[in-house]
């Protein structure tokens, strides 16, 4: 099924179709769902109640849509870009936060920095803190402590008149991606900033041996890029909200590994996907903001379990999530613009 051509009224239609079709296929919202009959359960699994749960920096400021995660695999600490407050708050492996600073972005027209919302936010070995906005081409870098060291143009860097950089993640070898969703490509930058290679997605990617849908349905060109992430194997993880296929893996070089998923009913579909996040021992995890639950699907694209439900304020309810985080092998971040909160879940 493709909907590209049905998001409006008829794709309203659709989705509340899709909705009870889903929540009659399975018997509690609020628990993990278990494992599809013949699955191998080879993989950690997520307690369906949160460890812990952050609400703000302090119990006078809270956040205000928080709408990226990044956890620091090296040091543990949790980053959330808080886009309501145009704030980048750090928080240690225990929960208290250790760094608040306010985002600031360049007017492309004036030069001017004004505070920004953040859309994504990405943290290297070395402390330094990356972020995009959305608004300009640029990608901030903070140091440790907040302090701007410099802004990297992504357009004058690839030598072209216009770029968006909006998704980042850093890979265990610190580089830097950036997913430019205007042009639709991969941009991959070392720990100085230099470029590595470019994937281009606007081209129809070379297609494994995955085994989710057809391969003729397979072989499209990227539409939209909704969400990014990368494994600690190097294959790259994307996501598309609106159209088949939802979800696509792919290795290092850019061929495609595997894809899946439709604006749907079924356990391999979605309603409103909006983020991603590998896990290191192969499998991942897509929050779906229109059921208000997270699926884990194994290294093929074979759903497993989901953790969630609600809407709800509940620990364990989510309300809109709407990004993910993790260490790759004990926590799992989930972010609810809905509720205004961090509910960090471990994985066992």
């Amino acid at each position: 099924m493709n909907a590209s051509s049905a998001y409006g009224a008829t794709n309203k239609a659709r989705i509340s179709s899709v909705i009870p079709a889903f929540l009659a296929a399975v018997p509690v919202l609020a628990t993990a769902f278990p494992l599809p009959v013949g699955a191998v359960a080879d993989f950690k699994t997520v307690s369906p109640l949160p460890a812990s749960i952050l609400t703000g920096y302090s119990t006078a400021q809270t956040f205000r849509s928080p709408s990226a995660l990044f956890v620091d695999r090296k040091r543990g600490d949790i980053w959330v870009a808080d886009s309501g407050n145009r704030q980048i708050v750090g928080f240690d492996p225990q929960g208290a936060p250790h760094l608040q600073f306010t985002h600031r972005s360049v007017d492309p027209d004036t030069g001017e920095a004004a505070p920004a919302e953040p859309v994504s936010v990405a943290v290297d070995g070395a402390g330094q803190v990356f972020v995009t906005d959305g608004a300009s081409d640029r990608i901030a870098m903070y140091d440790y402590r907040g302090r701007l060291i410099k802004r990297v143009a992504l357009a004058r860097l690839l030598g072209v008149e216009r770029a968006c950089p909006r998704w980042l993640r850093v890979d265990r070898n610190d580089n830097l991606y950036v997913a430019d969703v205007d042009v639709l490509r991969l941009v991959v930058l070392n720990r100085d900033q230099e470029l590595v290679r470019v994937v281009d997605l606007k081209r129809p990617a070379g297609v494994g041996s995955g085994a989710q849908g057809s391969g003729g349905e397979k072989e499209q060109p990227f539409q939209v890029i909704s969400a990014m992430d990368v494994g600690s194997d190097g294959k790259i993880y994307l996501l598309n909200s609106t159209d088949y296929p939802c979800v696509r893996v792919l290795d290092p070089t850019g061929k495609e590994l595997i894809a899946f998923g439709d604006i749907d009913a079924g356990r391999d579909n979605f309603v409103r996907p909006v983020a991603i996040v590998s896990i290191d021992d192969g499998t991942f995890w897509v929050a779906d903001a229109g059921l208000n639950i997270v699926k884990q699907f194994a290294g093929d694209g074979k759903y497993q379990q989901y953790i969630g439900g609600g809407p709800g304020t509940r620990p364990g309810e989510m309300r809109v999530p709407v990004a993910l985080a993790t260490d790759g092998s004990e926590r799992l971040c989930v972010a609810e613009r809905g509720t205004h909160r961090v509910q960090v879940f471990s994985l066992r």
